[in-house]
């Protein structure tokens, strides 16, 4: 027993501690293991962490639409609405991003409403598109555009943040600047502001004419390819001004019943036998997609029951010629065939010959035509040389017939949408030209001896893009502008000091179209949303002050 004991003694005293110091090695081992492993674990959980933070940044909803849009319309919800159209080239296969609801607009719009029929039109008993952004198409838009959204396809544009609070930096021009800033330079307009707003306002400040973007120094001139001669240091004088005139208290007359049609984009000239016409476009029910002419003959009281004229569409001019024919500038009336005249010889009733003024193409829009001292008829429009290229530019032609035209002169070479121009010839033999630049924000006015060769002689600085529907008049020997920023009417014309600038008045919704009534008043023809429907008024806004 005592050498059994002895035995377990020495084995205890050679063996056991080293089997203690391996049991030690191999523990620490182990804790060295799961350490490492713990740190890499930490590392992933910061990895995970930091792709969770960023999917969330990442985290986007649609912006939805809300607003009721049609023809003539313009701002930031259908600059939304042409974005999501563009995503579906069997729709809006043009892809034009303008903010200006127009004529490729409206017939997207019409398609998109045809694709989706069972859910849009047939619900309301219609067969066909209207054009016009309604409560069904509304409700339409958002459920597909939210369906692109779930898929990755909704456009940039018309995505948000999730948590919303977005900020957007705006060019804004505080009203009171405008009553304050006599003598200001056409360098030194009114006091602009570069602000930071809230997205949800950002409708409200494009309606008062702010400018999305922070504001700029000057104006970036224009480049207009037929002179050099640098731009004159012109005066832009602001007349201290009552606030415009609510048309409600003009005692206006209606050129238009009301009804359930869309009226808008008036044309007025003086026929033959001296009477007032006023040519407009129709867009609903049998008279939907043509144009309509009314004649009043005292001095725009009363008015005729409106007559077909031509099937057209968008913007539109109407002169009496040298020779006291009527002449009417227009789209075709085969889609994608240019700009056409038609005339008439019995007081604006009945209308024909038709001659196309502009190559075939589907990218044109009328501006305006004159019949010069020269014997020349002068037209304007804009035209847009490839549907690959998002912007349009301002043409002059020139015609002694009416049948063959010569060279078409570039006006302007922008890099955006140049369109809405107008000419004038004076007394004098002077020609002038005015266009809305998208460019350049504001209105362009140009002049020349020939009517070929042009020089630019003003510009008026506009915050926005307004749609302004440009048009003179010769008043008292002197070439007068009118054009409109929503709804509100200014005039402009030259003066030894400068170009003064005036407000006529507040005149309906849209762009508008003046003429001259036999004791020298201004007459405006002008379009107004009464319900649900939009029809033409004419009011005589009295004698201008030059």
């Amino acid at each position: 027993m005592k050498k059994y004991i002895a035995s377990w003694l020495l084995f205890s005293a050679l063996f056991l501690p080293m089997a203690a110091e391996a049991q030690s090695s191999n523990l620490d081992e182990l804790t060295g293991s799961l350490l490492k492993q713990i740190e890499e674990l930490k590392r992933q959980i910061n990895q995970l962490q930091a792709q969770i933070s960023r999917v969330e940044e990442a985290v986007q909803e649609v912006v939805r639409f809300s607003k009721t849009l049609r023809k003539g319309v313009e701002g930031e919800e259908v600059k939304r609405l042409q974005e999501f159209l563009r995503t579906e080239p069997d729709v809006y296969p043009e892809g034009v991003v303008s903010g200006y609801f127009g004529p490729l607009t409206e017939r997207a719009v019409k398609k998109f409403q045809e694709k989706h029929a069972d859910d849009v039109l047939r619900p309301i008993g219609l067969s066909e598109g209207t054009g016009i952004v309604g409560p069904k198409t509304i409700e339409q838009l958002n459920k597909v555009l939210e369906e692109k959204g779930r898929s990755g396809k909704a456009p940039q544009a018309l995505l948000r943040p999730a948590n919303g609070g977005e900020k957007v930096i705006v060019c804004h021009v505080p009203p009171e600047n405008y009553a304050s800033a006599g003598g200001s330079t056409a360098s030194s307009l009114p006091p602009k502001q570069t602000i930071s707003i809230d997205k949800s306002a950002l409708d409200a400040h494009l309606a008062h004419g702010d400018a999305v973007g922070a504001c700029q120094e000057a104006l970036r001139p224009e480049r207009v390819p037929t002179t050099t001669e640098p731009l004159p240091q012109t005066q832009t004088i602001y007349e201290q001004t009552p606030t415009p005139t609510p048309s409600a208290t003009l005692s206006p007359s209606r050129i238009t019943p009301f009804d359930a049609y869309s009226e808008h984009e008036p044309a007025l000239t003086r026929t033959p036998h001296g009477e007032i016409l006023a040519v407009f476009n129709s867009g609903g029910g049998d008279r939907g997609g043509k144009l309509y002419g009314s004649i009043s003959k005292d001095d725009g009281k009363n008015w005729s029951e409106p007559h077909f004229v031509f099937s057209s569409w968008d913007d539109i001019d109407v002169i009496r010629d040298r020779t006291g024919r009527l002449v009417l500038l227009a789209q075709n009336d085969v889609p994608g065939e240019g700009i056409v005249t038609i005339t008439s010889s019995d007081n604006g009733i009945t209308w024909g010959n038709k001659q196309r003024v502009t190559p075939t193409t589907a990218n044109g829009e009328a501006g305006s035509i004159i019949h010069a001292s020269d014997g020349y008829y002068y037209v304007s429009y804009t035209y847009r040389e490839s549907l690959d290229v998002n912007k349009t530019d301002v043409f002059v032609v020139r015609s002694r017939d009416l049948i063959n035209w010569e060279t078409q002169v570039r006006i302007t070479d922008g890099s955006n949408f140049e369109f809405d121009s107008s000419l004038l010839q004076t007394g004098d033999g002077k020609f002038y030209l005015a266009y809305h630049s998208y460019t350049n924000q504001g209105i362009i006015i140009l002049s020349s001896s020939d009517g070929i060769n042009w020089n630019t002689a003003h510009k008026i600085l506009i915050s926005g893009d307004a749609h302004m529907g440009v048009n003179w008049l010769e008043v008292n020997g002197k070439p007068v502008l009118f054009y409109g920023v929503y709804g509100t009417i200014y005039y402009t014309f030259p003066a030894s000091s400068g170009w003064f600038l005036k407000v006529l008045g507040a005149y309906g919704d849209t762009a508008a179209d003046e003429t001259l009534l036999s004791d020298g008043s201004v007459g405006i023809a002008y379009r107004l949303t009464t319900g649900s429907a939009q029809d033409i008024f004419f009011a005589n806004a009295g004698k201008l002050n030059l």
